[in-house]
């Protein structure tokens, strides 16, 4: 359960709803349902297979979940120097299981299996919940929608700080970092402003560390991590109709098989019943190079021929997609990952500081990498962080609430950090 999205929610007057699940999936009495709307019932040899293969996995995930030791962990190097196909290609007999945890990964990471580092996946896995709680259905990462949309934390949160005297720059690209023999930072803006900070946190996907100017250059690995580290691809698809003609869930063939789309959701928008889906990992790439109408074509007719019902078509009111690989500042979704090799020749440096600057973002988190939650563990963590910086550079004692493991837990706390910055 993701604890401080639920909390920080609460704190900015929000509310969630319960994901709605297809009828079918949601009693499925234990039987695989990693993925809505693509997962199938599994025989009992081969849910017995799926059962071992889980344990398996997540018992060695709880021996990887602080980068710091994986060049410890006696077989670290061998996993990282495979990827998530390999392993899976040369220890899962079955093939309906072998689907099962392929999909598992491409629609939570919006990776193919075959680009990831074993490894990692394993992190992954291990500060995530594990197979469960990154896999659809109650219970898991999806079990709750923000009413009114997700983009209302960022929003409400930038409203609190501005009520509090705390100014929030929007259309200020960082062109340039620079960390000064004194201590101080710099920071220049495309736009050509440039500002002053004792400490900086720089909360952004590793990829798009390269974007930026840092001078003096970032470390060795810091720099290997920003080069080789990738961001999955996805394309969300709403359909709107105006009725649920998907009931009852009957659905016909294997979804990922008949189109684009590998993941699939029953909801509304706006009291209007919807599907969403999320096409992923390489069939992304090429659908994000379609025109609009196009996709509409291709989604609709996937659905017509998964749910063997005209209707999907005919009975579609309005079709909108979102390309997130298209978007300068993620350049993909759902967070950035490591390909094999990466993780232990440089992942010990993933959260560390540069001097005086701090890396935050969900991706640097130590529970929920890739989720809100960990967007919001990191920037606790960076706000630590940066107020133990402070307290060394100027003397001065920090008020602050710790919580297990170095994050602070109070966003009253984090904002009084962020305050003692002239950025």
């Amino acid at each position: 359960m993701q604890h401080a999205t639920l909390q920080l929610i609460n704190e900015l007057g929000l509310r969630v709803v319960k994901q709605p699940w297809f009828a079918e999936e949601s009693g499925m009495d234990g039987e695989a349902n990693f993925s809505s709307g693509s997962s199938v019932p599994l025989s009992e040899a081969e849910n017995r297979e799926l059962t071992a293969v889980c344990e398996r996995l997540e018992g060695w995930a709880a021996s990887v979940r602080n980068p710091q030791s994986w060049t410890a962990c006696r077989d670290a190097v061998d996993w990282d120097g495979q990827s998530v196909q390999q392993y899976l290609d040369l220890n899962v007999a079955s093939t309906a299981v072998r689907r099962e945890l392929e999909l598992l990964v491409r629609t939570t990471t919006a990776s193919e299996p075959s680009d990831m580092s074993f490894l990692y996946f394993l992190y992954f896995l291990g500060i995530c919940g594990g197979v469960a709680g990154v896999g659809d259905g109650d219970g898991g990462a999806q079990t709750y929608k923000i009413c009114g949309g997700a983009q209302q934390l960022s929003t409400r949160l930038a409203a609190e700080l501005a009520a509090r005297g705390v100014p929030v720059r929007l259309n200020s690209a960082v062109a340039r970092i620079t960390r000064k023999p004194d201590g101080a930072v710099w920071v220049d803006t495309r736009a050509g402003a440039q500002l002053e900070a004792a400490c900086l946190v720089a909360a952004l996907s590793p990829p798009l560390w390269r974007s930026i100017e840092w001078s003096p250059p970032l470390s060795a690995a810091k720099q290997a991590i920003a080069d080789r580290m990738y961001m999955g691809s996805v394309v969300k698809v709403i359909a709107l109709y105006d009725t649920n003609f998907w009931e009852p869930f009957r659905p016909r063939g294997l979804l990922e098989q008949l189109g684009p789309v590998s993941n699939l959701f029953p909801s509304s928008v706006g009291g209007a019943p919807a599907l969403i889906g999320l096409v992923v990992g390489t069939d992304a790439r090429a659908f994000a190079a379609l025109p609009e109408a196009e996709r509409r074509r291709r989604v609709l007719a996937q659905y017509a021929a998964y749910f063997g019902d005209g209707a999907a078509e005919r009975g579609c009111v309005r079709f909108m997609s979102k390309d997130w690989t298209g978007e300068a500042y993620s350049r993909g979704g759902y967070a950035a990952l490591m390909p094999p090799g990466l993780a232990t020749s440089a992942g010990a440096a993933f959260r560390q500081p540069e001097g005086t600057v701090v890396f935050a973002g969900t991706e640097l988190a130590r529970r929920w990498a890739g989720y809100f939650e960990g967007a919001v563990e990191s920037g606790y963590r960076a706000a630590y962080d940066a107020a133990e910086l402070l307290r060394l550079r100027q003397g001065t004692g920090v008020e602050a609430t710790r919580a297990a493991g170095g994050s602070m837990m109070g966003r009253e706390g984090g904002q009084a950090c962020a305050a003692r910055s002239k950025l």
